[in-house]
């Protein structure tokens, strides 16, 4: 049996082994729509982080393109928010 700081840390591969997987395959884009991170995140979330500078959106094109965020960086805030180690 794993200890627990063992077993978090074999979860922690195991997500990123998953997600490459994914990826490589087309079916987990490192990038998502704004809509989407609205979706999985909640809008007052992602425009909390926009609005303080944690997290900027990338355009897809050119004028009125579609904003895209980084799927990392939105995991990576809302773990930290999580943990109540997000600076407010």
């Amino acid at each position: 049996m794993l200890a627990p700081e063992d077993y978090k840390i074999a979860m922690q591969i195991a997500n990123m082994v998953t997600a490459n997987v994914m990826t490589h395959c087309g079916l987990y884009t490192e990038h998502i729509s704004q809509r989407e991170a609205y979706c999985i995140y909640g809008e007052a979330k992602v425009r909390t982080w926009v609005d303080t500078k944690l997290i900027e959106p990338i355009r897809s094109g050119t004028g009125n393109s579609k904003k895209l965020f980084n799927r990392h960086q939105l995991n990576l805030l809302k773990e930290l928010e999580d943990k109540n180690k997000l600076k407010k």
